[in-house]
């Protein structure tokens, strides 16, 4: 967190520590870390609203816990989403509802510090905290769909129907593509005569990294915490007879062009990217280049690690960077989440039939459901 208001209130805050903390024991990534940051704020910003309206600059998390204060959590959380009592709009409708359910989640966690007597929380009238602590959840459970949540999602479902939803054009795309490449290209020359020069490491690295998302139109984070084991231990070949014998001849020179690495994706899924054999070119030869100069730190375990550190490429900032750099015509509209859209989009004027696009919304990782009703 960056150093400010709700930065200082979120780590001196015990309840929002302990929300924070309890978040993290239930995830194993490391880039959690951002998310969980964003909560904490959320409830930070929370607190600091409350604050305001109840002319109280020492009230804590836990002392808004109560029922009597539930009227004044909802206006609270009504004006921290932005919302206008004269429109019933929010200016960020997502923000009100999500409150809702961050206070249930910081509500349980109250209850069982309590029950634990932590050394934080002990209180000689613990019987009226857990009571009032579990009515205040029970009146979030009944009354804040009402009170907040049906306007804002609502209101959420207006404003996308309303914004036109514009898609990467196709020669973006292509000039896009041929772009980044040739920056790879460069890259890779400059390295064969400097191997040790960092500055074109990780352009060859954020060109692949883009190159991996363009092609195989995922998510950034599908892709960016790709590790470098799994890249490097995935089996590219099939040394079964009868698997071999039940492909088509042009799958089986797909299955000599492609590499095919399994990583873990959203929600711990698995996800499957293909590397074409260019991209496995440039992919080999900064792996070569790690490995000889150590200009990313040996500790790193991403395979698009950023020199010099243990994290990893980001792969928006990437393509962001690329999209403006390479003078195309509509240069805002080239990002994941477009690309993702445009090409499930493109596929519905294929007709393909059931076990088609079953086998394709899985490998963009969506539901057939949703590949079907949202893109048609």
């Amino acid at each position: 967190m960056k150093s400010d208001e709700i930065s200082m209130v979120a780590k001196t805050d015990r309840l929002i520590c302990n929300f924070g903390e309890n978040y993290l024991k239930k995830h194993k990534r490391e880039q959690i870390t951002s998310v969980c940051s964003n909560k904490m704020q959320e409830l930070a910003r929370f607190l600091i609203e409350f604050r305001k309206l109840s002319n109280n600059s020492n009230l804590s998390l836990k002392d808004l816990l109560k029922p009597k204060l539930f009227d004044l959590v909802i206006e609270c959380a009504k004006k921290l989403g932005g919302y206008d009592a004269n429109t019933k709009s929010y200016r960020s409708p997502s923000l009100s509802a999500h409150i809702g359910t961050s206070l249930k989640q910081v509500c349980d966690l109250f209850i069982r510090l309590i029950l634990k007597e932590d050394p934080s929380f002990i209180y000689d009238n613990k019987e009226d905290i857990l009571k009032n602590t579990k009515r205040f959840k029970e009146l979030i459970d009944s009354q804040w769909t009402t009170e907040v949540s049906s306007l804002a999602f609502k209101d959420l479902q207006e404003k996308q129907w309303e914004r036109p939803v514009l898609l990467p054009l196709p020669r973006d795309v292509t000039k896009f593509k041929e772009y980044v490449t040739n920056i790879a290209h460069k890259a890779v020359v400059a390295l064969e005569t400097n191997p040790n020069n960092t500055k074109d490491l990780k352009y060859l690295i954020e060109a692949s990294l883009t190159l991996t998302i363009l092609f195989n139109r995922k998510r950034i984070g599908d892709v960016q915490y790709t590790k470098l084991t799994t890249y490097t231990e995935s089996i590219n070949s099939i040394n079964q007879e009868e698997c071999e014998r039940a492909l088509t001849e042009s799958e089986k020179v797909l299955t000599k062009y492609y590499k095919r690495v399994v990583t873990g994706g959203k929600g711990s899924r698995p996800v499957a990217i293909l590397f074409p054999v260019h991209l496995q070119s440039f992919i080999d030869f900064f792996i070569k280049i790690r490995l000889e100069t150590h200009l990313v730190p040996q500790n790193n375990p991403y395979l698009f690690g950023c020199p010099g550190t243990t994290k990893w490429t980001r792969g928006d900032v990437v393509i962001r960077k690329f999209a403006k750099e390479a003078n195309l015509e509509f240069p805002q509209y080239i990002s994941s989440n477009k690309l993702r859209k445009q090409i499930a989009t493109v596929m519905q004027i294929l007709n393909l039939n059931r076990e088609e696009t079953e086998q394709f919304a899985q490998f963009m990782g969506h539901t057939e459901k949703t590949h079907n009703e949202f893109y048609k």
